[in-house]
């Protein structure tokens, strides 16, 4: 509805009144009531023939010209309500001129309460549409209404209640200022409004006008707005959308308010949706806006312009602003609102929430098709909160979403529509604050700082506090909008880094690195720069770099659990450049011992893959590198197991874990370096000390560089780097073993292979060391390959095999026969799995077997199971009237007193009781030098000479002398001299005077003999065996014996012996028998018989002669022999020695 049309309607209302009256004035006077009654009524149906006009009575006061109508009504047709009733109303016209020229001239007209009621229809017409204009009038008189009432009702409809808005005591007064020209003063009460003042001018002959007013005391309330909604749509339509803004924005609303043209009233008109759904009768929310408002208005128009010149400022005074047009209530609202034609300027306005305040100031300018806005924004103490989000536009939420700010700020900003990026913020200044990112949500509290625009971007600069440090924040936000880059840097010095730090990590792209710092357990105090991207672009998110100093640190890394403490170090993550976590310059203790490293979190590809290397030095071999090792590689258990090392310091170079999420984790030491330790292996568990080492481990293998140590006066040295064939401990083998130990190269120098040794050596060594009896301190160079095989519900079965070189330095050792001082070597392989097997040779450059010194003592031996073998097994098992044909190098052989001696032997070891040991061996010596021997055992017997040849079939069981056994003995010794020899001085010195002593009487010796419980057994005196062939056999040309008896030899036996030689003496070619003695001893005897007894020890030799033995008295061998001697002394030939067999 029109302002200006409604003004024009009542003035013309007026003036149709005055001319009704003129009309009366020109007929007859006398029926001038009636007539005037009647005239008003044919002049009104003229000039307004469409306007249904009532008019009770009709009445002339006075002759001056004054007339009064009562009850004037006028109502549209169809209605049911009068548009205007005037229950009186006064008229005064100018009588001469009326009398004088029959010229009606109204000269005043004065209402008294009329009513003007105007009508909005359910269709959103109004009542007043309905009359037709009426005939223009072209008298100018002064009116005056009095006490009038203006009702604006609204019928109800669709979104719309029944509703009526009354202004009362409406007073108006129209002065003549010209012909159809008024001044124009006036004043009304409008309910709910206030009072209100005007005046103005108003020219009907051209319709111009102009109009001026205040209302003081107009109250902004919810009924008021209502009402307002209820008459213009417009109002309706923006109060709802106010509404919804403040609580049901969809997304999308972001852009800013435009002005629009509608019933002559600049109105805003938001692109926020309104929820669907509008109940049958209007309900308008509570804006929550209240406020005392002093109006001047001020209104004018040339009479042809469709929209007036107008000019209205609002003060605003006592106010208050609560949902949903402020998140927070603010009260004392005040300051000016001026509204305009082609503008809106807000100046001043102001409001507060404790210490909260608001300032806007600002204009809405239209020029041509353009809407500029220009505005000044200030908030003081504001609270940052969830509410406040709820304000912002899509781009801020995000913004908000990222920092989840809370606490106070106070914010300056400008927004000019011109400018391209319309809103510039001056600053934001924080107070109190505390954020919580979203992409790294540790709390910073107490932030202080400010936000301030720059042109298109803006620069941030905050201090906070999190973890009792200080934090500073700086940024740059470029491009403002949804192209935007920010970049955020964070920086704190002397940080605790502890969980919350990986805590705040709850990006899924961060979860690797998350659970990299929970395992690492890092705790301790660094110096952080956090650097936070967001690259230009609508899609790109949020990227996080870090760059921090740690110091005064503690590690304890759950996958390989070795604390370390003093920790500093470098972390470093740049995704921009690397996706890849890194953590540079570490250095920290655990103990003594110093550690320095570097680590690596790679996110190139999922789910990560952690990475760590370290150097280490002075690091104790302990229980704690133990537990560390097995937990990072179970593996290793085995190498623990099997090493078992109890100290010693490591230096370690090199060593990298790599670990992929989820999967066990690898570890590599590419150099460890061991001193001073102390080891003692499983499979030989003999303790070895100040033990060095220099090893390596990959992928569950040692690989073996070098090992040296100590046990007592053993020295060993463990070479692996030989080209081809190194050392190394694997688990598990390639070969299916649970794990392997291959040494291809081991020294140790004197080696005691005493009890403790063999006590340490598996039970199949042992039994081989046991058999083989070493005494004396060895050097052994070998190679081994053990390796344990898993089996079904039983231990590991171990298998062993080696290649061995055994140096022995007047050593002792038992090869089938005990052998003294011993020196050479002994070559072995040997192994085990179901059984022990060993084959090798022997190659001594002396030995002492049988108490005689060997040289050149060659040959091979074999073990197989408990069974040694010592040369050839052929000969030993061959039948004992053939002499099989063994090649020498199957044989042991030696070289005995220029002679050559060869041994073979078998030995079958009981491993739980040497002395049930068994064993059995052929002793075959040729051409040794008897002179030799002697200058051996007797240096002073300077002339003894002869070759001697012998055989021994030896056996017995244990290891005392008194155990062997011997049969089939035999000795022979040829071209001899036998007369120094100490026995055959003292027979010959008792037979004849020294003086005629030849020392070369006998150039022949034999003898035939057994041996067991500790003696050589020659036969014994009258016992007779059948095929008993033992005795001893002399032959020389002037003297033949035989004899009988025995010469113990083991320690524990009685060392008295007994011989008894005879001899024949009737020759009397015979020398001997020139010998007085002996002829006075034959011819006593009658029979020439010579009887000599031998006693005492072999060192102590005693002779005498007895009387003679009649022939019935002894054996079947000495009988032969004597029959021999009386058959004429025949000569006796030597046993036949066969020939060497050849060497292969």
């Amino acid at each position: 509805m029109r302002i200006r049309s409604v003004i024009q309607w009542t003035i013309v209302l007026l003036l149709m009144i005055a001319g009704a009256g003129g009309y009366f004035a020109q007929q007859a006077w006398e029926r001038k009531d009636q007539l005037l009654l009647e005239g008003i009524r044919a002049e009104l149906s003229k000039k307004a023939p469409d306007w249904e006009v009532g008019i009770e009575d009709a009445h002339i006061v006075n002759m001056q010209g004054r007339v009064k109508l009562t009850n004037f009504s006028i109502r549209p047709d169809d209605a049911k309500v009068d548009f205007l009733h005037v229950p009186e109303c006064y008229i005064t016209i100018d009588p001469d001129l009326l009398l004088k020229e029959h010229k009606v001239l109204v000269r005043s007209l004065h209402v008294t309460n009329p009513t003007v009621t105007l009508v909005r229809h359910e269709d959103g017409s109004w009542n007043w549409q309905k009359l037709g204009k009426p005939t223009p009038s072209d008298q100018t008189p002064e009116i005056e209404v009095e006490g009038g009432t203006f009702i604006v009702k609204v019928e109800a409809g669709v979104g719309l209640p029944e509703t009526e808005i009354v202004s009362r005591d409406v007073a108006l007064v129209l002065l003549p200022s010209g012909q159809k020209r008024y001044l124009i003063q006036g004043a009304s009460q409008i309910d709910g409004a206030g009072r209100l003042v005007f005046e103005g001018k108003l020219n009907l002959n051209n319709g111009s006008w102009e109009l001026a007013g205040k209302a003081d005391g107009l109250d902004m309330s919810p009924s008021l707005l209502e009402k307002a909604a209820a008459i213009s749509p417009a109002v309706q339509r923006q109060v709802a959308e106010l509404s919804q803004q403040g609580k049901t924005l969809t997304p999308g609303a972001d852009e800013s308010p435009q002005l629009t043209d509608q019933d002559d009233v600049f109105q805003p008109v938001s692109q926020t949706r309104i929820i669907e759904g509008t109940p049958s009768q209007l309900s308008l929310p509570d804006l929550g806006l209240i406020a005392n408002i002093g109006i001047d208005f001020a209104a004018r128009s040339d009479g042809q312009q469709q929209i007036p010149d107008y000019r209205v400022l609002a003060k605003i005074m006592d106010g208050q602003v609560t949902e949903p047009l402020s998140p927070v209530p603010l009260s004392g609202l005040e300051g000016e609102i001026l509204i305009e034609n082609a503008r809106v300027v807000i100046e001043k306005l102001s409001a507060a929430n404790g210490e909260s305040k608001l300032y806007v100031a600002g204009e809405v300018r239209k020029q041509q098709d353009q809407t500029l806005r220009v505005f000044d924004i200030e908030a003081t103490n504001l609270w940052l909160n969830n509410e406040m989000r709820d304000l912002l536009p899509p781009q801020g939420k995000k913004y908000f979403d990222l920092v989840n700010p809370a606490g106070r700020f106070t914010v300056k900003a400008h927004y000019d529509s011109r400018a391209a990026k319309p809103l510039q913020l001056d600053q934001f200044q924080a107070r109190d604050c505390q954020v919580r990112l979203s992409i790294y949500p540790y709390p910073v509290t107490n932030i202080h700082g400010s936000i301030t625009q720059q042109g298109n971007d803006l620069d941030i600069e905050l201090t906070g506090t999190a973890a009792d440090r200080e934090v500073k924040l700086n940024g740059l936000v470029s491009n403002l909008g949804p192209q935007a880059q920010t970049e955020l840097d964070v920086q704190v010095d002397d940080f605790p880094v502890d969980y919350r730090i990986s805590d705040a990590l709850v990006l899924e792209k961060h979860q690797p690195i998350r659970l990299a710092l929970e395992d690492l357990n890092l705790t301790g105090r660094a110096d952080v720069k956090l650097r936070f991207l967001r690259r230009a672009g609508e899609e790109e998110k949020f990227v996080m770099g870090l760059d921090a100093h740690v110091r005064e640190a503690t590690l304890n890394y759950d996958r390989f659990p070795y604390p370390i403490t003093d920790l500093s170090g470098h972390v470093h993550f740049n995704p921009w450049k690397v996706k890849s976590w890194e953590f540079r310059e570490l250095q920290g203790r655990h103990g003594h011992a110093t550690i320095v490293g570097r680590a690596r979190m790679d996110l190139t590809t999922k789910p990560g893959r952690f990475s760590l290397g370290i150097n280490a030095q002075q690091v104790p071999v302990d229980n704690e590198l133990r537990n560390a090792t097995l937990t990072a590689s179970p593996v290793m258990r085995q190498v623990w197991t099997e090493l078992n090392p109890t100290s010693g310091i490591l230096t370690v170079e090199g060593l990298e874990l790599n670990w992929v999420l989820g999967e066990s984790p690898s570890v590599m030491l590419p150099s460890v370096q061991l001193e001073q330790g102390t080891i003692t292996l499983a499979s030989f568990p003999y303790r070895w000390d100040d033990v060095s080492a220099d090893v390596r481990w990959h992928d569950g293998r040692v690989d073996v560089y070098r090992v040296e140590g100590y046990h007592n006066e053993t020295h060993a040295v463990v070479e692996g780097r030989r080209e081809g064939d190194p050392a190394y401990f694997e688990t598990p083998s390639i070969k299916g073993s649970r794990w392997r130990l291959h040494l291809p190269d081991v020294l140790v120098t004197r080696l005691d292979p005493g009890a403790e040794c063999r006590n340490a050596l598996p039970a199949e060594s042992a039994a081989v060391m046991n058999a083989l009896d070493p005494h004396g301190p060895l050097d052994v160079r070998f190679g081994m390959d053990v390796m344990s095989f898993p089996q079904q519900a039983a231990d590991d079965q171990v298998t062993f095999s080696s290649r061995a070189q055994i140096h022995l330095t007047n050593d002792q050792l038992f090869a089938g026969l005990q052998m003294t001082d011993v020196t050479g070597r002994v070559d072995v392989e040997l192994s085990y799995g179901d059984e022990v097997k060993a084959v090798g040779v022997v190659d001594f450059q002396k030995a002492r077997v049988l108490d005689m010194t060997c040289n050149d003592l060659q040959g091979p031996f074999q073990v197989l199971g408990n069974q040694v073998v010592a040369g050839s097994a052929d000969v030993i098992l061959a039948p004992e009237s053939t002499t099989p044909t063994v090649p020498r190098n199957e044989q042991i052989t030696a070289k005995l007193y220029d002679g050559l001696i060869s041994v073979n032997a078998i030995a079958n070891i009981d491993p739980d009781d040497s002395e049930r040991s068994q064993y059995r061996a052929h002793v075959d010596l040729r051409n040794a030098d008897l002179s030799q021997w002697m200058t051996e055992w007797w240096p002073d017997a300077t002339n003894v000479t002869g070759t001697v040849n012998g055989k021994m079939n030896l056996n017995g069981q244990g290891t005392t002398p008194r155990s062997l056994r011997g049969e089939n003995c035999w000795v022979q010794i040829t071209d001899t001299q036998l007369g120094e020899l100490p026995v055959m001085a003292q027979m010959l010195n008792s037979l004849v005077q020294p003086q005629v002593v030849d020392k070369t009487a006998f150039r022949y010796a034999y003898a035939d003999f057994s041996i067991h419980d500790g003696l050589f057994d020659f036969g014994q005196l009258g016992v007779r065996v059948p095929g008993d062939t033992r005795r001893i056999q002399l032959d020389g040309t002037a003297l033949k014996m035989v004899g009988q008896g025995y010469v113990p030899f083991a320690p524990t036996v009685d060392p008295r012996m007994q011989l008894d030689f005879y001899s024949k003496v009737d020759n009397r070619s015979n020398p001997i028998l020139a010998i007085p003695i002996v002829n006075t001893i034959g011819r006593s005897l009658g029979d020439n018989w010579l009887h000599v007894r031998v006693t005492g020890t072999t060192n102590d030799p005693r002779v005498e002669k007895l009387p003679n033995v009649p022939l019935n008295n002894i054996n079947d061998a000495l009988r032969g022999f004597v029959s021999t001697l009386e058959q004429g002394l025949n000569p006796v030939f030597p046993r036949q020695v066969p020939p060497l067999p050849p060497s292969r």
